[in-house]
């Protein structure tokens, strides 16, 4: 990184990839047809007061958005993570990362969600 910077002048910035993990769950839902539950989101930078801030996980046996949507409302505050809960026929989890990263867990073959794994919004 350094030798990168000395080499365009240092008129380069690097930044990390950030993905909305909510648009990305409804890409795969809609384009892999995957039908799943939010069962789980981690939230950071939970703005509680002006400096004071909290990262949560938010965990249940059905979809946990509205929860989180209520817990939040007006507050600041960055999606972390999103655990998607593969319903019938397949069993398993999907982990989407906001830095862009995806964990698959099931039992079943689901090499059909890597194409629509990829196409993440930007």
């Amino acid at each position: 990184m350094n030798r990168l910077s000395e080499a365009v002048d240092f008129e380069v910035a690097i930044t990390p990839a950030v993905v909305d993990v909510l648009s990305w769950s409804a890409v795969l839902q809609n384009v892999g047809g995957v039908s799943s539950v939010v069962d789980s989101l981690q939230i950071g930078a939970l703005e509680i007061e002006v400096v004071i801030v909290a990262k949560l996980v938010i965990k249940g046996d059905r979809d946990v958005r509205a929860a989180c949507a209520a817990l939040t409302q007006d507050r600041k505050f960055a999606m972390e993570k999103i655990q998607l809960r593969l319903s019938s026929p397949h069993r398993g989890t999907v982990v989407l990362s906001s830095g862009g990263s995806a964990a698959l867990s099931s039992e079943d073959t689901i090499e059909h969600l890597l194409e629509p794994l990829s196409s993440r919004p930007s």
